[in-house]
């Protein structure tokens, strides 16, 4: 059975009156002996139990081995109704765990619970590494060179050190034993890779990150780089030196600024990457980008998924590639449950995609999912037109599924549609919802007309937007189901990416009495 851990007990039992009352227990060290008082006259019951930490080993596929007199008897956890009195080995073996055994003095009448908490079988692993300095990692896990004490069985090595090719092993760590290993690098070749942009168009008028690019490149051992960034007519607009290579990953933002501070114009310029090894072997890759000033991004809300106000989907999605996520908290005043939410807004150039939960305390929610698409060949100034559509589902007593149909019509006034320039927007949005209960109750379709204002910058949204709606219009008798309305603005912080956004809304009746006013505030961020 390997190495054991053995100890006397029953003379301990004994000793210390644990064979006989209601309830005892026994330690030592890494084995609980638990005792329990039965009906007199009753036999002696065992169970065996084995954990790994927090984790018992059970069910038919336990790997561990239970043994009465070192004579194997089933798995643990292991149960026996029926032993007989006297003094009993008792053990308990896993693949790849110290084994362990007690020896129980059993009396009549008495219910013993063993817990074996069993304990890795380690080994020791002597690991050189030439040069010293590189990094050792096993398994994944970064280490220092030398004797290392591991669990048993096989073991992944690898080393890596910048300007050498890294090297992987794997050996055997034998159970209380000692296995070693010496790895020796090689000097890498010089190579230039994994030359990318975070963004391959992008505004240099917008605001944080939003108006930059991020360059990025790999290179294998130490040498010097020049990024020189030339326009169409392959005129040098932009140049920056990466000094002596130290690591392989590198980076640079740029603003898409020449080297004099100014923006460039509009247009898709190409950036060549030269890269030079310490022996002088030379390197170059090149990468195009696109500066656009076109791509104006907005901190717009959301709706349902959809991009917008509260209560007015817009078919406004950002240039793609660019988002929102914010979560938020509301309360109605003079009490009421507070509703939580989190919601995410994608651009994906010509369409949005967005996503928004909510939750209350009293255990209802709903999730929506939404895709705007603008219609319109004038997305921001004169008459716009888009379609939005959301699906989604609920809980407020009962599970309800939802599919919204939105075909929102908007006017951008505001002059030039450039980063910083406010543009106000009118919008009207017609739609209706349908949905119901999967316990099989009726469907429900529901009419509504939505409309807002906004002003917005790239820094900055105000709006004011309404809802109205009917009562189930398959009902027999549809009517007025309704008026939600909402103020609410948001505010990009220091120029993102931290958003920051605030509203206060409330409601009428069918019958125009005023409900509950709310509040809410929130925390974002704009990527």
């Amino acid at each position: 059975m390997g190495s054991k851990h053995r100890a006397i007990v029953l003379f301990f039992l004994v000793a210390l009156g644990l064979t006989r009352g209601t309830e005892r227990t026994f330690a030592e060290d890494s084995i609980v002996v638990n005792t329990r008082q039965l009906a007199a006259g009753s036999p002696a019951t065992l169970l065996v139990r084995a954990f790994a930490g927090p984790r018992e080993f059970i069910g038919p596929s336990s790997p561990v081995s239970v043994y009465l007199d070192r004579r194997l008897v089933g798995t643990a956890p292991y149960q026996s109704s029926s032993v007989s009195a006297g003094s009993w080995l008792i053990g308990v073996s896993a693949p790849g765990y110290d084994s362990q055994e007690i020896q129980v003095g059993v009396e009549d009448a008495i219910a013993y619970e063993l817990i074996f908490h069993l304990v890795r079988a380690t080994g020791r692993l002597s690991v050189r590494v030439e040069p010293a300095d590189a990094e050792l990692f096993v398994d994944g896990n970064a280490v220092a060179a030398g004797l290392l004490s591991l669990p048993s069985g096989m073991r992944h090595i690898s080393a890596m050190r910048f300007g050498y090719d890294g090297r992987s092993v794997s050996i055997f760590v034998p159970e209380h034993g000692e296995a070693s290993v010496d790895i020796q690098l090689k000097p890498a070749a010089f190579s230039l890779s994994h030359f990318e942009t975070s963004r391959t168009s992008f505004n240099p008028a917008n605001l944080g990150p939003l108006g930059t690019t991020l360059f990025s490149f790999v290179v294998s051992a130490p040498g010097s780089g020049r990024l020189n960034i030339v326009d169409d007519t392959g005129a040098s607009v932009f140049v920056r030196n990466f000094a002596d290579f130290s690591t392989w990953e590198q980076s640079l933002v740029w603003d898409g600024k020449d080297r004099g501070g100014q923006v460039l114009p509009d247009g898709t310029y190409t950036a060549r990457l030269e890269a030079t090894s310490a022996g002088g072997e030379k390197k170059e890759l090149d990468a195009d980008i696109t500066i656009d000033s076109s791509l104006v991004a907005r901190p717009f809300g959301e709706n349902e998924g959809l991009a917008g106000l509260v209560f007015l989907p817009l078919p406004l999605p950002s240039p793609g590639g660019v988002g929102t996520f914010d979560v938020s908290a509301r309360s109605g005043f003079g009490g009421g449950t507070a509703l939580f939410s989190a919601r995410a807004q994608l651009g994906l150039g010509s369409a949005g995609l967005g996503f928004d939960a909510s939750g209350s305390f009293d255990g209802s929610g709903r999730v929506n999912v939404g895709v705007t698409l603008p219609i319109s060949s004038l997305p921001f100034f004169g008459p716009g037109f888009g379609a939005g559509l959301s699906l989604g589902a609920g809980s407020d007593g009962a599970f309800l599924g939802r599919a919204r149909l939105v075909l929102p019509l908007f006017s951008g006034f505001g002059g030039e549609h450039k980063a910083g320039t406010p543009v106000l927007f009118l919008g009207l949005a017609p739609g209706a919802e349908i949905g119901g209960a999967l316990s099989g109750a009726s469907p429900k379709m529901i009419g509504s007309v939505a409309g807002g204002i906004l002003l917005t910058s790239d820094a900055w949204l105000v709006g004011l937007s309404a809802v109205g709606s009917s009562s189930d219009v398959l009902a027999s008798n549809p009517g007025f189901g309704g008026i939600d309305g909402a103020v609410e603005a948001r505010y990009l912080l220091l120029g993102g990416p931290m958003l920051l956004t605030f509203g206060a809304g409330g409601s009428l009746a069918s019958n125009f009495s005023p409900a509950q006013p709310w509040i809410q505030a929130g925390i974002g961020l704009w990527f």
